[in-house]
């Protein structure tokens, strides 16, 4: 059983089809080649070892006001046209904003990460051909080809790569 896929692309006129073999032995092929990816949702910014770079790259380039006043702490640690003889008046004052803005980047992005886990984690009634029946499965682990079964008011994860067969009432 094969599916016929297609896909308007909005910046041209020319329509991509994509061809999705449903036999069991192809979608598992498929499930493990690298075209497809992970069902896994991530809306976090940063990982662990990403943090300090990314976001001082973010407080000095989208904060223009924390841009101006580090320029101000370099130019005041030139003694000819300092009035702080060379000390950098402005840094203990810079450092606590840039401090308190990463602390709370880092709490939001905290948060993200707490509700991509229990999205990721959460479970759907996924159609088992060895069995015949649903079977609970976590969201992250559905694959190209399950059959997840929803019902009336039940928690559906935000991934646009599913398509509805049928519904009823």
């Amino acid at each position: 059983m094969t599916e016929i896929v297609e896909q308007q692309n909005p910046n041209s006129q020319q329509q991509n089809i994509r061809e999705i073999d449903l036999d069991p032995a192809a979608l598992q092929t498929l499930n493990h080649s690298k075209s497809v990816r992970s069902n896994s949702v991530r809306t976090s910014k940063y990982r662990w070892y990403t943090f300090v770079p990314l976001n001082l790259f973010e407080q000095f380039t989208k904060k223009l006001a924390n841009l101006y006043f580090l320029i101000i702490m370099f130019m005041q640690m030139i003694t000819v046209i300092s009035i702080s003889n060379g000390q950098p008046a402005m840094a203990p004052p810079l450092i606590i904003v840039v401090l308190i803005s990463m602390i709370k980047d880092a709490y939001e992005d905290y948060k993200r990460h707490q509700e991509d886990k229990g999205e990721n984690e959460a479970f759907a009634q996924v159609y088992s051909a060895l069995t015949s029946q649903f079977e609970p499965k976590q969201w992250r682990n559905i694959t190209v080809g399950d059959i997840v079964r929803v019902g009336e008011n039940q928690f559906f994860s935000r991934h646009d790569n599913a398509q509805l067969i049928g519904a009823s009432r």
